[in-house]
């Protein structure tokens, strides 16, 4: 199983429950693992036969701050919808990151999603 990724990529979103959280947007850190198959590119050596990552990069950093979700699994869901289905991916693994101002203790809290087709 072949499989392309994106690791912390850094994007402002507007999301979360609380009042401040959709007020001012706050960054979120996605990291994305999707599986390809890697054998035409490889004999090939032309993006055109692969997955492009830098556009999915740039989807995920023009897409995501038009949004305004409440909650991380919502804004997870629509994005594995959307990637599966633009950029022809069978599985993906997609996870969100976002450090909330009220939970000082922690360096993180997120979701962790996987979708196939």
């Amino acid at each position: 199983m072949d499989r392309i990724f994106l690791k912390q990529l850094a994007v402002p979103a507007i999301i979360g429950i609380h009042e401040h959280e959709q007020l001012q947007p706050q960054t979120i850190w996605l990291d994305l693992e999707a599986q390809i198959d890697a054998s035409k590119a490889a004999a090939t050596d032309h993006i055109a036969s692969t997955v492009d990552y830098s556009a999915i990069y740039r989807y995920l950093k023009d897409f995501i701050p038009t949004t305004r979700f409440q909650l991380l699994e919502t804004l997870a869901a629509v994005l594995a919808d959307q990637l599966l289905h633009s950029f022809s991916l069978s599985w993906l693994r997609l996870t969100i990151t976002k450090k909330p101002q009220d939970l000082s203790a922690v360096t993180g809290v997120g979701v962790i999603i996987e979708r196939g087709r």
